[in-house]
Order: structure tokens, then C-alpha cells, then sequence
């Protein structure tokens, strides 16, 4: 899968509805996770971010951070401030564009 990755250097968050917008694999998970897809999905994003606020190394597949910067992109106006979302996204698409 080619993904058009935006530039990381210059990324708002518009850059980040439209990427969201043109790749969001909800769908495939919520079609995998059929019972417990909240749950799934909470844990998911949940290591995604531990794992970038812990500055390890992604083990995460190309699908798994196209849905992790999608679900944390839904929540963000809920849980974190614009510049601290923008930070965890360009560390989302450089991991995207290493694998893509």
C-alpha cells in the first residue's frame, strides 16, 4: 500500500483530517474485533501512545498506526491540546512513511 504521507515538518491539523479522511481503516477493525471492538480499539491506541511517550520503538503494523492516528484524530478535541496531538501524529506518520 502506497501511502501519501504529509510534510511532517510543516503539519497541521488540517494535513491531519484530510490524511484521516483518506485513509481510515475502521472499517477492517471493526470487522476483526466483531465483540469487543472498543475494547480492542482502547487497548490499541492505548500502546500506540505508551509507546511514543516512552520513546520505544514501534512494533506496530502499517494498518494498526493508520487506525491509531485515526482514533487518537477522533478523540483529540476530548483528551489533548492541538500542538501536544501534532507532535504524537508526526511521530504516527513518520512510523507510517517508514513502513509505506
Amino acid at each position: 500500500m502506497v501511502i501519501n504521507v504529509p510534510d511532517i515538518a510543516i503539519l497541521t491539523l488540517a494535513d491531519v483530517a484530510k490524511f484521516t479522511s483518506e485513509y481510515n481503516p475502521t472499517a477492517e477493525f471493526r470487522a476483526k474485533w466483531p465483540d469487543s471492538y472498543f475494547e480492542n480499539a482502547m487497548a490499541l491506541h492505548a500502546d500506540i501512545k505508551d509507546t511514543y511517550l516512552k520513546g520505544l520503538n514501534s512494533h506496530f503494523t502499517l494498518l494498526e498506526l493508520l487506525f491509531g492516528i485515526n482514533y487518537d484524530y477522533a478523540l483529540s478535541p476530548y483528551h489533548t491540546r492541538p500542538e501536544q496531538s501534532l507532535m504524537f501524529y508526526r511521530w504516527i506518520l513518520a512510523e507510517i512513511k517508514k513502513l509505506s
